[in-house]
């Protein structure tokens, strides 16, 4: 570390749990950079809303996350998805870091560990293949312009498979 450059040190409030809207202000508040703090407060603001801003950070299941980015981003310009969804990611990790998020019942290998957001996305479009989807429906909602870009996100379990499977041999599960 240079000489005379300390990391920045927040006061947290005290006398009371930390919610997620207090959680996501005094993330904000860490942040040096005027610029940064408007537009991460868009994310993390909006976000902490649609969450619910009373609630523990620990409470947030990792998938309401993700619902939450989509609910209020999935219709915007690219550009606009991926400034929220690194605000809110940067968000994320600072909590995590300090152990207000994700903790082990709320991640999927075990605590420290959980989904970001972008696996929240190829996740969808998995979900979405399985049910259905059209080729042209999953590029538009995963914003792939290119089928051979989706195919690497499209991961289905074994169960639709087998179930497509028995079209060809029904009855007959070894195919």
């Amino acid at each position: 570390m240079a000489r005379g450059k300390w990391p920045t040190v927040v006061q947290l409030p005290s006398g009371k749990a930390l919610t997620v809207r207090a959680a996501a202000d005094v993330f904000l508040d860490s942040l040096g950079n005027p610029n940064t703090v408007r537009n991460y407060g868009i994310g993390a603001g909006k976000t902490a809303e649609r969450l619910g801003e009373a609630r523990p950070p620990a409470s947030v299941a990792a998938d309401e996350i993700g619902e939450a980015l989509e609910l209020l981003w999935d219709t915007a310009a690219v550009n606009t998805w991926n400034a929220r969804r690194a605000a809110v990611l940067s968000w994320l990790g600072w909590c995590r870091e300090r152990g207000y998020l994700l903790d082990e019942h709320t991640t999927v290998r075990g605590p420290g560990t959980g989904w970001d957001l972008h696996e929240y996305r190829h996740s969808a479009v998995t979900h979405l293949g399985e049910q259905g989807a059209s080729p042209l429906m999953l590029m538009a909602k995963s914003r792939h312009k290119k089928p051979e870009n989706l195919r690497r996100y499209f991961k289905p379990s074994d169960e639709p498979i087998a179930e497509v499977t028995s079209l060809l041999a029904p009855g007959d599960a070894r195919r």
